[in-house]
Parts: structure tokens; sequence; C-alpha cells
């Protein structure tokens, strides 16, 4: 610094009161001391006590890892600009299009012993027990579960109240009494196995019926483009990525 810098950083006073502050001001030296270390280390400022931290303690109080969970609110208030960044850009991208994390969830759920499986319009369902068709033969099983099966697979997503209506129909006493607890038995039979599937609404609907086998390989004369357009043509519509998560199935 030069001298004409120096000069003007001088400021003179004469109030007696701000003179007496600046001597106390003066006399007061602040210092940083080490409490971990004998002797204990002193410093005269921060920068000079910040050094000594970051070189003899902060190595043993980091540690690095390849991944952590954290809630999706304090997600959102991370000290560290860059990190709320990355969060934000992943979560923004996952509302944009939620396919990598539906593919987490249903890993995740398999693990659980749950199974994901696609209903009506490509929707993904939630079940403890996996649907399957009904393949017995129609002679091996009693005329109520095939009255069942049919009236479920006629009407779509009814409920039991209705089902029982047009299953027992005008039926009174005891008899009406005692078809609706083999209809009830049969049904919640029928729900364990995955050949019924109820939803949480309370909703009945048969499992969706397995894609055909696909068609026999062309010749070796077919072109390449030919035998992309059969196995497009050959694919089951909604098959080709998770779609949005839907409510989640009540099998009891």
């Amino acid at each position: 610094m030069s001298f004409a810098d120096f000069q003007r950083q001088i400021e003179i006073v004469s109030d007696p009161a701000l003179v007496e502050k600046w001597k106390e001001e003066a006399r007061t030296v602040t210092k940083y001391t080490t409490l971990r270390e004998e002797p204990p280390l002193a410093f005269s400022n921060v920068a000079e006590a910040e050094r000594h931290f970051r070189k003899t303690y902060l190595p043993g109080l980091l540690h690095s890892i390849d991944q952590t969970t954290v809630d999706g609110v304090t997600s959102r208030q991370l000290a560290d600009r860059l990190l709320r960044g990355a969060v934000e850009g992943a979560w923004a991208a996952q509302n944009r299009s939620p396919s990598q994390m539906m593919q987490e969830l249903a890993t995740r759920f398999r693990d659980a012993g749950l199974h994901v499986f696609r209903h009506r319009r490509g929707m993904l369902f939630l079940s403890p027990v996996r649907p399957r068709n009904f393949t017995h033969e129609s002679t091996a099983v009693s005329p109520q579960l095939r009255a069942i099966l049919e009236t479920v697979g006629q009407s779509p997503r009814i409920h039991r109240k209705e089902l029982a209506d047009k299953l027992v129909g005008e039926l009174a006493g005891e008899e009406a009494e005692s078809r609706k607890l083999a209809l009830a038995s049969d049904l919640r039979w029928l729900i364990s196995e995955g050949y019924v599937i109820e939803f949480n609404d309370g909703s009945l609907d048969l499992p969706r019926a397995k894609a055909k086998n696909a068609p026999a390989a062309p010749a070796e004369s077919t072109s390449d483009l030919e035998l992309v357009a059969a196995a497009v043509s050959a694919a089951e519509p909604g098959e080709q990525a998770l779609g949005p998560s839907a409510p989640t199935e009540n099998s009891d």
C-alpha cells in the first residue's frame, strides 16, 4: 500500500467518546484456540483457524457414499445448491415421464411378494395374488362357478351385490340365504386363486386374456423391414413401457 493510500484511510475525529471506544477496541484481540490438541494451538484470525480445521479434522468427518435416501421435503431443502439443483432436475424429469420410477417401484413390489399386472386400458395394478385365467374344463367345475365367471365376464366391473342379484334372483327365505352363502364361498375362492380380480372400489373383473402366440417366423427370404412389421403387429398395445400407477387391488 502506498503512503498516499494509507493517508486516505486515516480518519481524524475529536469526539472523546469515539476516541475512548477506539482505544478499547484496539486493546481487544480475538484469538482462536484448539481444544483437542496439547499444547493448544492459537490462531489470530478466522481464515487460519478454518485452514487448520480443514486440514486436521474435516477429512475424518466426511464419508463418501454411493447412494442415500431422504424424504421429499428434505430433498427440496438441501443447503448445498448443486445437490438441490440435481434433485429438482430429477424431480422434473420424473414428472414428465415416470417410467424409471415405475420400473424401480415394480421391482421393489415384486421383491416384497406383490404382483404388478396390467388390466383394461393398459393401466397397472398391484395385488398380493397373481391374476390368472381360468383354464379348467367346464365339465370339471360346478355350475355355480361357471355362472360366476360368465356373469363377471359379461358385466366387467360388476359389484358383489349386483352379482348376487343376478345369480340369486327372486329366491327368498332359507333357499336364498343358502345360495348367497355358497356364492360368497365360491367367489372368495376364485378371488384368492386369482381367477377373479376384486379392485379396491369393490368391483369385480376377470384377468386380461393372455396374448396370442406370435406368428411363425417368416421365411429366410423375408426382408428386415417385413420382420420388423411382423413383430410390431404381434405386440400387444400398451406393453412397451410401464404406465401411470393405478389404485391398489384388494383381494379380500
